[in-house]
């Protein structure tokens, strides 16, 4: 951003306070994109003024959970199982993926995401069977301009259930190659299977990756029949 921004006489909803409304209210955004001022009348002085009158003003949505490379297929699995789904997606359409398809779901997704009021996503990504296809996921994300905590996931032969084969340490060309700035707007997380979906070893190990690039987790548990099997609990008794 070149100059200030001064959004004019908008209906205001901070989050700074439950039910906080405010009307006729201005925003002025400085230069670097951060919020200056809240209030009415601000000074516009060599600010670009976009008039907002009529309109509610307020954070982005945030996202917690969004497979956002499967944008291009999400009409096919409406009325699948968790299980058919994994048999569908992991074990059919996905790995006809090429890294370029990749990029077009998640700068689809991540569009889309934006059009809809959605600013943060966390973006589960589990498709990554080779390197170039995690790089195109991340591509895409940037490109978009969205702020996103990328959770780096498997690749397709690692989804079988239960899976013995460890999470790929590509991630760590990743986090050394992509994510040398903690301000950037995408940052990193793994995505693991975990304890339904790999082994009990297999989790652990993937879990201690992420201890050692001190990222942060974000991992399904308590869905379909392998939840069944109390994986909170066991993740709650060993630590994780």
């Amino acid at each position: 951003m070149s100059e200030r921004t001064l959004l004019r006489g908008g209906t205001v909803i901070t989050a700074v306070r439950p039910g906080e409304v405010l009307t006729d209210t201005d925003i002025l955004i400085g230069a670097d994109g951060t919020i200056e001022a809240i209030g009415q009348g601000l000074d516009a002085a060599g600010a670009e003024v976009i008039d907002v009158r009529g309109r509610i003003v307020h954070p982005g949505f945030v996202d917690t959970h969004r497979h956002t490379w499967q944008s291009v297929v999400r009409n096919l699995a409406s009325d699948w199982s968790l299980t058919e789904y994994l048999v569908g997606l992991h074990s059919g359409l996905s790995k006809h993926f090429r890294p370029e398809d990749t990029y077009t779901g998640n700068y689809l997704g991540a569009l889309e995401a934006l059009d809809s009021g959605i600013t943060t996503v966390v973006d589960w990504s589990h498709n990554n069977n080779t390197p170039e296809h995690a790089d195109a996921a991340l591509q895409a994300v940037v490109d978009s301009g969205i702020r996103c905590v990328w959770g780096y996931g498997n690749s397709n032969d690692e989804w079988l259930p239960v899976s013995e084969i460890p999470q790929s340490t590509d991630i760590k060309r990743i986090a050394q190659q992509w994510f040398s700035s903690p301000n950037d707007l995408v940052s990193l997380a793994l995505a693991p299977r975990g304890p339904q979906f790999a082994t009990k070893d297999v989790t652990l190990q993937d879990f201690a990756l992420a201890r050692d690039l001190d990222i942060p987790v974000t991992v399904h548990v308590g869905d379909g029949a392998w939840g069944k099997s109390s994986p909170v609990l066991w993740m709650q008794e060993h630590g994780l």
